[in-house]
């Protein structure tokens, strides 16, 4: 699906993979496919046994474990930081 977006339509600079939707796996098989941007990361999860933090962790190492470099943008992916 990803890769195939990149081949159906080149001029779209970006395309991004919802985290909470297709969870961590996902995601980074996603990566591997030619998405680039990792959306709908939030600073709570509701896990069965009550919030926890954002698994901000678990997704930049499942960025680098898909061999790139996890770095944050803001709403206009201007790079905050690495």
């Amino acid at each position: 699906l990803f890769r195939s977006a990149r081949l159906a339509a080149p001029h779209i600079d970006t395309v991004q993979v919802d985290w909470l939707r297709y969870g961590p796996k996902l995601a980074q098989v996603a990566l591997t496919f030619g998405a680039d941007d990792l959306d709908g990361v939030t600073a709570s999860d509701a896990a069965p046994d009550g919030h926890r933090r954002a698994p901000i962790e678990e997704v930049k190492r499942n960025i680098e474990a898909a061999g790139f470099v996890a770095v944050e943008r803001d709403g206009r992916f201007v790079v905050v930081s690495s």
